[in-house]
């Protein structure tokens, strides 16, 4: 036992040291140590990182690299590179970084938001687009949005003291997401998972010592597939009967005629849990944000008030159709959402 374990101690030594050997063709920057690169030169948090990283340029000019236990960062200090690189040769620096525990692990790589530029993203862009990719479509859901912010409002109106939780109504699938993004969050902070650096780690039985990631990816990658499962589940059964809304879902479930093949299918499902999960909290903090404002800035209220009743009257909520003539209200919900 020992042995093999002095065998994998070596062999993820080695792994290691050839990720963290200096590469040919990079951007300068600071020397690194062996085995850890450059970790010493991260910022210590005593001051904001722009200004840290910001002494890099003065010491390395417009480009610079840094490895840290193998993990490569390139900083790119000037405006018109920046361009260059990532906009004018988008296809070729556009990937997002893949981390064995975040992606492979706990089951992110799922989504659209950090898949890499493969046929996956082409298609589960292609599905988006078509529901929510152009002005003519999108407006679609509006009745929906008209309804469920209604609805709010009567609530805040019958118990103003409960606020927060009619803006985020305890809903078992609301909860789930909410644990899930708590989950991805904590999955790609750097340094935190020794797979990410020592993917050789990802190998060994979940018995060995310090190896607690593998559970806590087990359990957070079976809440990763709940939400993509759960709402998908929920609308063709409520479809079965009826009974349904019009949705993302359903409406690309109609677009097939009901005959969804295996592939559609996930992506449908990936999708769509991707776009609730970013959806739900930034939604509830918008709201939420805009209540404050208005609290702490009675002054504002008071215009945007004066422009609803001047263009809308007293008689009736405005609705979409108003937007266009209330542009102060409409810069109002611009500047919450930026």
């Amino acid at each position: 036992m020992l042995s093999a374990l002095l065998i994998l101690v070596g062999a993820a030594l080695t792994v290691l040291y050839i990720r963290t050997r200096p590469q040919k063709n990079l951007p300068p920057g600071p020397k690194p140590l062996p085995f850890l690169g450059n970790l010493r030169d991260l910022p210590d948090g005593t001051t904001p990182e722009y200004q840290h990283w910001i002494k890099f340029k003065d010491l390395y000019g417009p480009l610079s690299y840094v490895s840290i236990l193998g993990q490569s960062l390139v900083i790119i200090h000037d405006r018109d590179i920046a361009n260059t690189t990532l906009e004018k040769t988008s296809t070729k620096t556009s990937g997002r970084p893949q981390f064995i525990f975040g992606n492979e692990m706990c089951g992110y790589n799922q989504f659209l938001t950090v898949l890499p530029y493969n046929k996956t993203f082409k298609q589960q862009r292609k599905l988006v687009h078509q529901q929510l990719g152009t002005k003519t479509i999108a407006p679609r859901f509006r009745d929906t949005q008209d309804i469920e912010s209604h609805r709010l409002l009567l609530r805040i109106m019958e118990s103003p003291e409960k606020l927060l939780t009619h803006i985020k109504t305890p809903d078992p699938l609301a909860l789930l997401v909410d644990q899930m993004m708590h989950n991805f969050a904590l999955a790609f902070i750097p340094m935190t998972w020794p797979v990410d650096y020592l993917p050789i780690l990802g190998y060994l039985p979940e018995s060995f010592p310090g190896l607690s990631f593998k559970r806590i990816a087990r359990d957070w990658n079976t809440k990763v597939r709940m939400v993509i499962e759960l709402p998908f589940e929920f609308v063709k059964k409520q479809m079965r009967k009826q009974s349904h809304e019009s949705s993302y879902v359903s409406s690309l479930i109609k677009q097939h005629d009901g005959n969804v093949d295996e592939e559609t299918e996930l992506g449908i499902k990936q999708t769509a849990a991707v776009m609730y999960a970013g959806g739900s909290d930034t939604t509830v903090s918008a709201i939420s944000s805009f209540v404050l404002a208005m609290l702490l800035f009675p002054d504002i209220q008071k215009k945007a008030q004066l422009e609803i009743d001047s263009v809308v009257g007293t008689d009736r909520l405005p609705n979409f159709e108003d937007r266009d003539r209330l542009p102060y209200v409409d810069a109002l919900v611009k500047e919450t959402l930026r």
